[in-house]
Order: structure tokens, then sequence, then C-alpha cells
């Protein structure tokens, strides 16, 4: 997992992704951090808006497989926003709902390299006594494994050092006997 999120975390910081953002005058993430709880205590951490906040499920059927991850990225914004038909603010509410977007345009591009690539598998709103917020939930497979495959050296009889099939030592029979 820490591969996973390191690569995350860089992928936010690519031109690119932060393309996303600027094309649609929003302000790009400037938190990025595992969920330990600061959407249900904000006092007990430093959060710079807008943050994205990171939790998994890990499951396995077979330990020979590679690790089910079940993704939740906490997407939250300053809660200034209005988005009745009759706020003032509305261009900014509609912001928030443009944000969510360019995060899932951002998520859905990312190739992680030791895990396949996270399928979007929905959204949902979320509320806390501090914010109204929403989370994006992928899934993917993590191959996380940091051994590096181990060779074995093997003696290969029969052949040359350019690979040439030897000649053979005995005399080879000139005549094939045959049955009929």
């Amino acid at each position: 997992m820490d591969k996973l999120y390191s690569k995350l975390t860089a992928h936010f910081n690519l031109p690119v992704v932060k393309q996303f953002f600027t094309n649609a005058n929003l302000p790009e993430l400037r938190t990025i951090d595992l969920n330990m709880g600061q959407v249900n205590n904000p006092e007990g951490f430093n959060i710079f808006y807008p943050a994205m906040f990171i939790d998994w499920a890990e499951s396995n059927e077979k330990i020979t497989e590679p690790l089910h991850l079940d993704l939740s990225f906490h997407i939250l914004q300053l809660p200034s926003f209005g988005t009745e038909n009759f706020a003032d603010n509305i261009q900014e509410g509609l912001n928030y709902l443009r944000f969510l977007k360019a995060v899932k345009k951002a998520l859905n591009i990312f190739k992680p390299g030791n895990a396949s690539k996270p399928a979007y598998k929905g959204a949902a709103p979320s509320i806390t006594p501090y914010f109204k917020y929403h989370i994006l939930n992928y899934s993917c497979y993590l191959d996380d494994t940091t051994a590096e495959p181990e060779l074995t050296e093997v003696e290969l009889q029969g052949y040359n050092a350019n690979f040439g099939i030897k000649e053979r030592d005995e005399d080879l029979p000139t005549s094939i006997e045959t049955f009929s």
C-alpha cells in the first residue's frame, strides 16, 4: 500500500493532472493524506482545503492471488458553497461538483504500476458534524511484493558456448533399422 500511496500523491503533482483543475478555474488539492479521522475531528489535524483523505479495505481469496483493495477517497472543500436554486452563490456551489469531476478524471487516468488500474465503483455524499463532502469509491488489485524474482543458475547440456548443438562424442549409426 505504501508504494500505491506514494505513486498516487506524485500523480496529483503531474502537470497533466494539475491542468484538469486549472482548465476549469478550480483550486488544486492542497492536502492528500491517509484517512485518520480528519473529517470527524478537524481540530486535531492541519487541513488545507481542498483535501483528499484516503482509506482502504483489503480482501484476499487466496494468499497466492493479488490483494484486492477497495479505495475510498474523501473529498473535502471549504463548506461555504450553496447549491440551492435560490442561492446567491450557486456558481460557487456548482464549482463543488466540477471539482469532484476533476478529481474523478485524475483518478481515472491513474496507473499505479504495482496495482491494476483502479476501477470507479461510485460516489456518495457523507455528512459529519463538521463537513458535508463526497466519497469516491474505486477498487483494484495490488501486487505489492517487494522481493525481486529469484534467479537460479542452470547448466545447459548438449550446447556449446554460442548455444549451438555440440558434436556428439559417440558415433551415430549410419543406418536406421526399421521394422515392417
